[in-house]
């Protein structure tokens, strides 16, 4: 077992596993996988999957399906902003099943849509 999934594993217990779950997605470039569910992340921490739905809640404010959607959309932006990949790649890149909801998990999380998003940055840069 990696070192890094161990001290996740070992940091779960202290504050509803919020920490291990972010640790494990970055460290393991988790945040692209397709087929993440509650129950792996449980497992990871060694908890009930409802215990550890309510108890990332509380560490966070969130749930962890809503964390994740977040951190993909945060992806997204930096892919927006650093590439000129097609909006229809980076939704899938960043692990959204298809476009049309990335497009409105985006919309929910930013108020525009990942096209206006890129348009914005654009006009920026121009000035």
């Amino acid at each position: 077992i990696k070192r890094s999934v161990l001290y996740a594993i070992a940091a779960c217990r202290c504050n509803g596993g919020a920490f291990c779950v972010s640790k494990y997605l970055y460290d393991n470039n988790m945040v692209r996988k397709k087929d993440l569910s509650i129950e792996t992340l449980s497992e990871l921490c060694c908890l009930s999957k409802y215990y550890f739905i309510r108890s990332f809640r509380q560490a966070t404010g969130t749930s962890p399906h809503q964390y994740l959607i977040k951190i993909r959309i945060n992806e997204a932006k930096k892919l927006l902003a650093d590439s000129n990949l097609p909006i229809e790649q980076i939704a899938v890149q960043v692990g959204f099943l298809n476009y049309s909801s990335f497009i409105t998990q985006f919309k929910r999380l930013t108020n525009i849509t990942p096209g206006e998003y890129r348009n914005a940055l654009v006009s920026v840069s121009r000035i």
